[in-house]
This record gives C-alpha cells, sequence and structure tokens, in this order.
C-alpha cells in the first residue's frame, strides 16, 4: 500500500470515530489529508472504499501476526493462548475497530463492507475450530462448534470490559481461565454424552450460504465481463477495448482495486453502443458515478 493511501485511511478512520461513518463527508477527508477532493478520488472512489481499505489492513495485519505463532516445538494449548492473549491485548489498542460510532452504526454500513465482515466473522469461527481441535483432538469434533461458540461468547462479552477500560486482569491470565471454562464445557458435554447444538452438516450449511451471499455480487459482476468480451469478440477494430476490459479484470483481482482506473476503463467504453447496458450494469453494481 503506498504512503498516501495510508494517510488518507488513518484520517478517514479519526473522522468515522469522531462524527460516525454517514456524517463523513469524503470533502472532509479530504481536506484533513491537505489534499484536492479530487487527487483524493485518484486513490479511493468513495468513503466506502476507504473504510473497506481499513478493515482489510487491520485483519490482514491480525491474520499474520496469528500465524507467526505457530512455531515448531510449542504445545498447541499455548499456541492457542498466546495467540488469543495477541488477540485481546490488540483490540484493546485499536478499540475504534470495534465498538466506536462507526462500527454501531451498523444498518447503514455499507453493503460490501457488511459482506466483508460476514466473512471475517466465519474466519474467526475457523480459526477457534482449528485451535480447539489441535487441543482437544479429532474425538472432540462432535461438540466443537459448539465450544468455539461459546468460546467466542464468553470473549466477547470480556473484550466489553477491554473496551470500556475497566480492565482489572491481564489477558494472559484470563485466556488461562477462559480455556480452563472450556475444558469445563467439554468435560461436562462429554460426561453428559449431550447431543451436540451445531453439527458439522449444520456448519456447513450456514458457510455455504454464507459463500454463496458474498460471492452473489463477485460472480454477477464477471458474468458482465465475460458478456462484454464474448460482445467484443463479433465488433472488428477492437483491441484496444478488450485492452480495457483486461484491465478491469486485472484490477478486480487485487486486494485493494483502484476504482478510478476501472472508471477510467470503462469511460474507454462507453462509445460502443453494443457494450451501452454492460457498462450502465457494472457501474451500477460497483457504485460507480
Amino acid at each position: 500500500m503506498r504512503e498516501k493511501e495510508r494517510l488518507i485511511i488513518e484520517r478517514a478512520m479519526r473522522l468515522f470515530i469522531e462524527k460516525g461513518f454517514v456524517a463523513t463527508s469524503i470533502q472532509e477527508i479530504a481536506s484533513a489529508c491537505g489534499m484536492a477532493k479530487g487527487s483524493l478520488y485518484s486513490y479511493f472512489s468513495s468513503k466506502e472504499d476507504i473504510l473497506l481499505a481499513a478493515l482489510r489492513m487491520y485483519f490482514q495485519a491480525v491474520q499474520s501476526e496469528l500465524m507467526s505463532f505457530q512455531q515448531l516445538g510449542k504445545e498447541p494449548r499455548e499456541v492457542f493462548c498466546q495467540q488469543l492473549s495477541y488477540l485481546l491485548d490488540h483490540i484493546s489498542s485499536h478499540k475504534e475497530f470495534v465498538d466506536d460510532q462507526l462500527l454501531q452504526q451498523s444498518v447503514r454500513i455499507p453493503e460490501k463492507v457488511r459482506k466483508f465482515l460476514i466473512t471475517k466473522h466465519y474466519e474467526l469461527h475457523a480459526f477457534y475450530l482449528h485451535g480447539l481441535q489441535a487441543i482437544y483432538g479429532h474425538e472432540a469434533k462432535p461438540y466443537l462448534h459448539d465450544l468455539a461458540i461459546m468460546l467466542d461468547g464468553m470473549l466477547r462479552s470480556y473484550m466489553k470490559i477491554l473496551i470500556l477500560n475497566e480492565q482489572t486482569f491481564s489477558s494472559d491470565d484470563l485466556v488461562a481461565f477462559l480455556l480452563n471454562r472450556v475444558d469445563d464445557l467439554y468435560q461436562g458435554l462429554c460426561a453428559n454424552e449431550e447431543k451436540p447444538m451445531m453439527s458439522e452438516l449444520q456448519m456447513h450449511r450456514i458457510s455455504k450460504r454464507v459463500r454463496a451471499f458474498v460471492k452473489e455480487e463477485e460472480d454477477s459482476i464477471a458474468q458482465l465481463i465475460h458478456g462484454m468480451k464474448q460482445t467484443l469478440s463479433t465488433i472488428p477494430n477492437s483491441d484496444d477495448a478488450l485492452l480495457s476490459i483486461h484491465v478491469i479484470e486485472e484490477e478486480l483481482e487485487n486486494d485493494q482495486p483502484r476504482y478510478p482506473v476501472i472508471k477510467g476503463m470503462l469511460s474507454n467504453l462507453v462509445g460502443i453502443k453494443e457494450l451501452e447496458t454492460f457498462v450502465k450494469e457494472l457501474k451500477r453494481q460497483m457504485a460507480l458515478k
């Protein structure tokens, strides 16, 4: 990520936290960065894209750090404890991503941001599953989803205390305490031979629906681009237009597509009557003016 993009993200997040996402304008973000509104658009096409880039940057940093704890020679419980302690400490020092005006306005969060957060929620569930299975082994598989859900619930409850700056315990002590409670839960489930609330099949169905929900928009855009390429194949002298579409495809494959570049490539196609409907629909789906 370029230094200017980082600056924009940092200044925008301050405004989102102070004023709320909805109340913050692109002009205010540009002014906070000491640049013209038009210059900001060369990096991000909307404040929604800035928010999404900020969240991606945050989650990528967390994921990279969590992976670093998986070193050879450490017991699974020790690794999982260190990972959870890191999560708690990181959240405590980055409260703006967890409990601020921005994410409290969940009803008004842009759709693509909401989809991103949903995928991260299920990635976190998978992270808990991996850690718990490493500790308890394959025989715990019937109860892993329930244990992961209960661990998540306990962690979130204590996170609220951390966020409110009322921390009266260390993250290491809290994690040790919570994993002991998970031990108790697992032993109780096994002793009583209770039927799991969330089976592997149930979670698979939920996960499948989530993936379909998130992928629906991506597939729709891919189909539009495919239709444009097919249409151009019937039009002579369309090499330049095909090149523009190729650039769009490359941008969409990036973690952080440069939407001003995509917008510029689409403007190259405006004069082609056969692509008029495709271009209009693509702009609508990607929220490009």
